[in-house]
């Protein structure tokens, strides 16, 4: 069962990318609040990857020690 089951799925499969490089690409919808519509995934740009990667991430206390810079004004 499990090899004709196997069978079916690629069969479906082969026959939605037939169709699929056929049917003309719809534009994306936008939603009312987005400047435009959201990019392809070809289209987005990937973070480099490496090591070491490189975060913007803050432990507890410089998110605590951040945030009071902030608002006294020492930092942007």
């Amino acid at each position: 069962m499990g090899h004709s089951l196997q069978q079916v799925g690629e069969l479906a499969w082969s026959a939605f990318q037939a169709v699929n490089t056929r049917v003309p690409a719809s534009p994306a919808p936008t939603p009312a609040w987005a400047p435009g519509p959201p990019l392809k995934s070809h289209q987005r740009s990937r973070p480099p990857l490496g090591y070491p990667r490189e975060t913007d991430s803050l432990c507890p206390r410089c998110v605590v020690e951040t945030r009071r810079q902030i608002i006294a004004g020492e930092r942007d």
